[in-house]
């Protein structure tokens, strides 16, 4: 998955926290097929593939119609290995703990797994929604005084810092995917600021000056990096 990300740029490059997550969970990925019913990290592994099984939910509706293709990109140019990949393990985690559990603990602390994924999903909506309708408020007096906050950062950044969907063309790829950004848009609906690019870099960089803008990634080693790279808006 990561080698194909680098291929067809999906994810590009998760944030700090999103990094971190995912190496918990590939560790419990890793680690269940040798934990044993009575062994005491039973709980504490399947909570965590719980929290998985939501990541790899998360990764098939971002993916949205490239799922279908999976099989035809396998067979043409084999980038639908990255694909698949997260079906498969969908498929294997639902079949450990929910059809054949090693126990009915392990199914338990799957299904607590949940909490925190859905907990997040609505902070991640609520907090969207109010960034946005705080913007979109600025945005008819000039944007002047914008509040400084994280969602507000993450909007004000879209298609330069941080990618917005599995499309071939977003900005010039950008290089962070922030899942919480992702999914704020999904319920409430999309960008909520109609501006042109180059405004909301000037708009970004006018509230978040310390902030870097260019990142030494392209999100894919094939393709024209310079259109990235060289870009105009970045001088």
């Amino acid at each position: 998955m990561i080698i194909g990300n680098f291929v067809l740029p999906a994810f590009c490059t998760p944030t700090s926290w999103a990094i971190v997550v995912l190496l918990i969970c590939t560790g419990g990925l890793i680690t269940y097929p040798f934990i044993k019913e009575e062994q005491k990290w039973l709980p504490i592994i399947s909570f965590v593939n719980g929290v998985t099984f939501c990541i790899l939910v998360y990764c098939l509706l971002f993916i949205g119609r490239w799922n279908s293709l999976s099989i035809p990109l396998i067979l043409v140019v084999g980038i639908g290995f990255s694909i698949v990949a997260p079906q498969f393990l969908l498929l294997q985690l639902l079949w450990k703990y929910i059809v054949k559990p090693v126990s009915g603990k392990a199914r338990s602390f799957f299904l607590l797994g949940f909490i925190p994924c859905v907990l997040v999903t609505i902070y991640a909506a609520q907090s969207y929604k109010s960034a946005a309708i705080k913007l979109r408020e600025t945005q008819a007096i000039g944007f002047e005084e914008i509040e400084r906050g994280f969602m507000t950062e993450k909007i004000l950044g879209m298609h330069f810092i941080y990618h917005t969907e599995i499309c071939e063309y977003d900005g010039w790829r950008p290089p962070k995917h922030e899942p919480l950004l992702v999914i704020g848009m999904f319920f409430y609906g999309g960008d909520p600021l109609d501006i042109e690019l180059e405004e909301r870099m000037k708009i970004y960089k006018k509230v978040y000056p310390k902030n870097r803008i260019k990142f030494n990634c392209s999100c894919t080693w094939l393709g024209d990096e310079r259109s990235y790279h060289n870009s105009p808006f970045f001088k």
